[in-house]
């Protein structure tokens, strides 16, 4: 017989697997959390749970989502919530190897296809929200300024969340850049 999603059944003994373990220790730190606070929600006490979080060593953000929950950091970060948006991840650096593998290993070429991340964003404020303006993204050095960057979006943040699409590829470059004399 199927024990469910997520568990099974070894001899006498009933085993989790990661996903649920870490979503039982997550739910008891929200309870936790929410005791000290008068004005939470979903998104504000995620917020927390991420900001305070400690990212590991020599894993992979695929390996280790936001890192290894610190509850006396996340309780400071309520101490000082003020509600807000935020993305998680809170950026994305392609060179920040190895969390951001398999990307930071992956070189960009002009006339690719762009390479695809994605962010959540969440929103503190309430439950449904809207982005005031498209996202931006400048360049802060000349490489980053070789960059091609759009993006697609949650047209409506709800519940409390939505979604960012990142595509990154080289964009069009002058010849003179790539032929100094």
């Amino acid at each position: 017989a199927d024990a469910g999603v997520g568990s099974w059944f070894v001899g006498s003994l009933h085993q989790l697997t990661a996903l649920p373990a870490a979503r039982a220790a997550a739910a008891a730190a929200l309870a936790w959390h929410s005791t000290t606070l008068q004005l939470l929600n979903p998104a504000s006490m995620k917020q927390a749970l991420v900001e305070g979080a400690v990212r590991l060593p020599q894993l992979n953000m695929h390996e280790q989502g936001n890192g290894r929950i610190n509850l006396p950091a996340s309780q400071a970060v309520l101490a000082n919530y003020k509600p807000r948006a935020s993305l998680i991840p809170p950026a994305i650096h392609l060179a920040d190897c190895p969390y951001m593998w398999p990307h930071c290993k992956q070189p960009l070429y002009a006339h690719a296809l762009p390479v695809v991340l994605n962010a959540t964003i969440v929103n503190g404020m309430a439950n449904t929200g809207y982005l005031q303006e498209p996202p931006v993204y400048e360049g802060l050095d000349e490489g980053g300024k070789m960059l091609h960057v759009t993006f697609q979006y949650s047209e409506v943040l709800w519940p409390w969340s939505g979604y960012l699409a990142v595509y990154v590829q080289v964009g069009p470059v002058p010849v003179s850049v790539w032929c100094k004399q």
